[in-house]
């Protein structure tokens, strides 16, 4: 009852709202191409927009990057020993982000911080390197080492999202930076957004050479997830991270994934259900509130609308890592500015046209002549022709009834009572048979 009720008011509302089932349409084909992605690009630009007033510089990082450099072999000695130190310095947990050779996984199979240590396997191209992985995955389990994959995106919207595992020939295994920083996801496959709070220059690093020669200072590694990775520009490309203007170096975007994804710090954005709910609500509220609006109170409507949608992105952003669907919202707000005003120009533009069709017919026939073949009442205009013709005193005429011979009177003009009083009218008597004859 209570539906059917409401379905009525909405059809009611839609059918004398000014462009608002044109608006719906519109929400509908936008919310299609919101889902399909054709407007992530847009969003991306605000939030990295955004993104620089969102950091803390008070902000302590829970990540220690010791970045190597490729063009210094170390020995699988030095590997253990650097391992050793770090594990002595109180570290939280080590996690190798540099592809390692035999050798030295040889050697960390052996060290004592083993229940610390994450070492991490380059990422399978094809189907044959997949097998290779999934061999030499089996091997590091059996010598009582863990291993994540490493794989970094390319491009910076790539660079956005993070997936936890992977899934190779009916296997599930964990990316790295999962593994170190969300244990519980790392086996189980998902597609997140991390949030990117620290800036690279906050990340603490400290180089392998002078960790190996003067050993690992006690506060810096203490309770740290330690990243041994690249140094910078040693790696053969650089990574365009989230939020930031300029590409920062391999280690440091790992290092700042690792953070936030140990500080759970991910955004989150609309599902369908939420996009769909917040597109129909813009519709009915702003369509009908400016219904009632001249165009000038319109256009401020709309800036006031955009603004505020601005301010509420922000706002989602700081407090509740929410990203709102702001470009697509702007553009469904002017969308609806242009159905409802387009259609109340039409609307009226259609009702002065017919004001001036009524106005031009009521006059073409009060100014031309009347056709007697084509009016309502044809008997009135014959009996003004023929009393302003015959100038007569006065004038009635009769009509036969059907089937009957009795008459009835049709018009009559300058007739009292004491002249049309005759209640027969019988046109077989007299008067009317001596007016017949003559």
């Amino acid at each position: 009852m209570v539906f059917s009720v409401w379905s009525a008011r909405l059809k009611e509302i839609l059918t004398h709202a000014d462009g608002l089932r044109s608006a719906l349409a519109f929400s509908l084909i936008l919310l299609l191409l919101s889902l399909a992605g054709w407007l992530n690009s847009w969003n991306f630009a605000l939030q990295d927009a955004l993104a620089p007033y969102r950091l803390n510089p008070d902000q302590s990082s829970s990540v220690l990057l010791v970045t190597a450099s490729p063009a210094k072999d170390y020995s699988a000695d030095e590997w253990l020993g650097l391992c050793d130190h770090l594990a002595e310095a109180g570290a939280r947990r080590i996690v190798v982000g540099i592809p390692l050779g035999k050798d030295a996984l040889t050697a960390l199979s052996g060290a004592r911080c083993k229940d610390k240590l994450l070492v991490g396997l380059a990422y399978p191209e094809n189907q044959a390197d997949q097998r290779a992985l999934i061999h030499q995955f089996d091997a590091l389990r059996d010598q009582g080492l863990r291993a994540g994959l490493l794989k970094i995106g390319e491009q910076r919207d790539e660079t956005r999202y993070f997936t936890t595992a992977f899934e190779f020939q009916g296997r599930v295994l964990p990316a790295l930076e999962a593994l170190a920083a969300m244990p519980a996801l790392a086996n189980d496959p998902q597609r997140i957004t991390p949030d990117f709070r620290l800036a690279p220059a906050l990340l603490p690093e400290l180089s392998m050479r002078r960790a190996l020669d003067e050993g690992i200072v006690s506060n810096l590694a203490k309770d740290k997830l330690v990243l041994l990775t690249y140094e910078y520009g040693a790696f053969m490309r650089s990574v365009q991270a989230p939020g930031y203007e300029t590409a920062v170096s391999l280690g440091r975007y790992q290092g700042m994934l690792i953070d936030a994804l140990d500080s759970n710090a991910q955004l989150h954005w609309f599902g369908p259900f939420l996009k769909a709910a917040s597109f129909l609500a813009v519709v009915l509220l702003m369509g009908l509130f400016l219904q009632p609006l001249t165009l000038r109170s319109g256009v401020v409507v709309l800036c006031l609308a955009i603004t505020l949608d601005l301010l509420l992105a922000f706002i989602a952003l700081w407090l509740w890592a929410a990203c709102l669907p702001v470009v697509e919202l702007v553009i469904l707000e002017i969308a609806i500015f242009i159905t409802v005003y387009r259609s109340k120009a039409s609307r009226e533009a259609k009702s002065l046209r017919d004001l001036l069709v009524a106005a031009s017919s009521k006059l073409q026939r009060r100014m031309q002549p009347v056709n007697i073949l084509q009016a309502d009442e044809p008997w009135h205009l014959i009996a003004r022709l023929i009393d302003q013709t015959l100038n007569l005193r006065r004038m009635i005429f009769l009509e036969r009834i059907e089937g009957d011979h009795r008459l009835r009177e049709i018009v009559a003009l300058r007739c009292g009572l004491s002249d049309i009083d005759e209640r027969r009218r019988d046109f077989e008597r007299t008067p009317y048979t001596t007016a017949i004859a003559a």
